[in-house]
């Protein structure tokens, strides 16, 4: 399963000049068709969550730029986000409260 999506990815981007990731689904709708795809699909399952979800996502922080971010634009942010989850609580709890009087 690995080698199929590895080799068609890198196809996607080598020869045909478009994103890697386009060539890994098209083993995945390949790979979906085969008889045993349950059995392919609960190892590759394993091993996205053991190992290649972890590196994506350190990669994604790794590779993060905040150059161009202020400490103004931060702080906005956190209280923008910060008084959007309170609203969201505060109105789970209201609706909460409402369905016991009902």
């Amino acid at each position: 399963g690995f080698a199929v999506c590895f080799f068609f990815a890198y196809a996607a981007e080598k020869w045909f000049g478009v994103a890697d990731i386009t060539g890994a689904y098209i083993a995945g709708l390949i790979l979906s068709t085969v008889h045993e795809h349950e059995y392919i699909d609960r190892k590759v399952e394993v091993s996205n969550y053991m190992i290649f979800a972890p590196v994506f996502f350190a990669n994604i922080g790794i590779t993060a730029d905040f150059s161009g971010i202020t400490a103004t634009m931060a702080l906005r942010h956190c209280v923008y986000r910060g008084r959007s989850a309170g609203k969201s609580t505060w109105l789970r709890s209201r609706r909460a409260d409402m369905q016991v009087f009902v």
